[in-house]
């Protein structure tokens, strides 16, 4: 359970639960991340964890194996043509 000097900062978000007894209760649980966004263009990076316990994962699953991991697959294909062409 969530301490109560916790609750104040809304780092958790409240969900209304009805328990087992017919009551509504309230809950604190952790908020969802947002997800990654694309360093140019600003599109959502799907392949990058959203987890918030993102931590706990190795590391060549937190993020794609790419040479620009903080691009969408466009901005970087179009990077990888600007490199070449100069």
């Amino acid at each position: 359970m969530v301490q109560p000097q916790q609750t104040k900062s809304r780092r958790y978000r409240r969900v209304f639960v009805r328990v087992p007894s017919g009551q509504v209760k309230l809950h604190y649980r952790e908020r969802k991340t947002n997800y990654a966004q694309c360093g140019d263009c600003g599109a959502k990076l799907y392949t990058i964890s959203r987890s918030v316990k993102a931590y706990k994962l190795f590391k060549s699953s937190r993020t794609p194996q790419r040479p620009n991991p903080h691009l969408c697959s466009r901005c970087s294909r179009k990077t990888i043509r600007e490199a070449a062409l100069q």
